[in-house]
């Protein structure tokens, strides 16, 4: 006899991530004013990334830093893109 178990099914998560956080005054507060369920990525060398991940922590969010990685080749992610050569 042929028995099929299946395992328990958990229902889907999703994340939702705002990115970019730390360039724009207005935006960043109106960003961190939705429901903090909402996690925010901050790029390092943004004007205001080290008040915004301040702001963010306070509110307990989840963080996430936005670090673009150098290509081998030692060519620009694209026009005007990061580099640190």
């Amino acid at each position: 006899m042929f028995v099929l178990f299946t395992p328990l099914v958990q229902a889907a998560q999703m994340a939702i991530v705002i990115d970019d956080v730390g360039y724009r005054i207005k935006e960043d507060r109106e960003i961190l004013a939705l429901p903090k369920a909402v996690s925010v990525a901050i790029i390092p060398v943004a004007p205001y990334a080290t008040e915004r991940a301040k702001d963010a922590y306070n509110q307990k969010r989840d963080i996430l830093i936005h670090l673009p990685m150098e290509p081998k080749s030692k060519q620009p992610i694209e026009e005007g893109g990061y580099s640190y050569w």
